[in-house]
């Protein structure tokens, strides 16, 4: 809606002599041939305008040179080169193009993209060797179909009743991410989910939960599960366990000598684990399927409405997990492929930072 600067001095002429907006407004109305509506927020921005400045019509923006030029392209592109950090505002302000332009040949013309930083695990000393010598080891073998459909990576997770994601083992692999935000209970109640991943197929969700109530994963639960859940789970669906290459993170339940014990008579020396003889490098969730990529999308999926109650929780998850699609879950082993790559030209640093998830 324009207004002519002789409606904007008889809307201040009539602010101050009724001394209220909206009686202001009616008069203006009244006084034949006005136009109709609610504008009692834009008398009360003129007034402040002539408060101000004195004047109810607003100062004309100094205008920046126009972007269509290489000069500008060029000054702008060595200005980001020099300190990739300089806020839009700033690159405006150095280089006298205008803001709105300054924009159009970030994004158009030089077609740089911003980015925000992201927490990662900080590595301790000997995490990089270690980083680098399972990234070397797993590089040439993800390029076989058949170990990544046999190359199984697991985890747990808690999942809040009150929709709290854990950022620690929570990353989202997809077009976009999940933008959601959600309030955190310390003493929500939650659930503890474990599931493995493969190229192929989710085996779980498993629920550690006894007696109607989430339980502390303990070495005891943890062989109970692999022993009556996830190596049955796998004979059930016809997948050979003598194939099977099982990896696991560094937490003390899962390297419990009787733990280990077992894992080695069940999958031989196809094992991934700390106290294994193919050492899993530790701070590393930039390299694990659950981490990157399942729990981040189960939670978006879940959390979508809050769950009524930890049985809707648990319907939800089992129902989430369903409908990962294959595509998706043989979409994994090139991404991980990218990280391991990633992994070794950094000489095993962290994948995240470089790697779009």
């Amino acid at each position: 809606m324009t207004w002519s600067k002789e409606d904007k001095v008889r809307l201040v002429e009539l602010f101050f002599e009724l001394g209220s907006a909206a009686l202001a407004r009616r008069r203006f109305q009244r006084e034949g041939n006005r136009r109709r509506g609610r504008f009692v927020k834009t008398i009360l921005r003129i007034v402040r305008q002539f408060r101000t400045t004195g004047g109810v019509v607003g100062r004309t923006r100094e205008r920046g040179v126009s972007p269509r030029t290489p000069g500008n392209v060029r000054q702008i592109r060595k200005a980001v080169s020099r300190n990739p950090r300089l806020s839009v505002r700033k690159l405006a302000r150095k280089t006298g193009v205008a803001l709105s332009s300054v924009h159009a040949i970030l994004r158009r013309w030089l077609h740089l993209h911003p980015y925000k930083f992201q927490r990662v695990h900080g590595l301790r000393r000997g995490d990089r060797a270690a980083r680098v010598r399972l990234c070397r080891w797993l590089s040439p073998k993800l390029g076989r179909p058949q170990f990544k459909k046999m190359f199984f990576m697991s985890d747990e997770a808690n999942f809040h009743l009150d929709g709290n994601v854990s950022k620690q083992n929570a990353r989202f692999w997809g077009s976009q991410p999940p933008g959601e935000s959600v309030a955190h209970d310390s003493y929500s109640p939650h659930l503890t989910v474990w599931c493995a991943v493969s190229c192929a197929t989710v085996i779980g969700p498993y629920f550690f939960w006894e007696a109607g109530h989430t339980v502390t994963v303990t070495s005891s639960r943890y062989r109970q599960m692999l022993e009556r859940f996830f190596v049955p789970e796998l004979e059930r669906r016809g997948i050979p366990v003598h194939s099977v290459w099982f990896q696991q993170d560094g937490a003390t339940a899962h390297t419990a000598a009787h733990v280990l014990s077992y894992l080695t008579e069940v999958f031989g020396d196809h094992i991934v684990s700390k106290k294994a003889p193919l050492v899993w490098p530790p701070r590393s969730p930039d390299l694990t399927y659950p981490d990157f990529f399942l729990w981040g999308w189960l939670k978006s999926e879940v959390y979508r409405q809050p769950p009524g109650s930890l049985a809707s929780l648990k319907n939800r998850i089992r129902a989430a997990v369903q409908r990962v699609s294959p595509a998706t879950l043989a979409a994994l082993g090139d991404a991980l492929l990218a990280r391991s790559r990633e992994c070794l030209r950094v000489r095993g640093g962290q994948t995240e930072p470089q790697i779009p998830d």
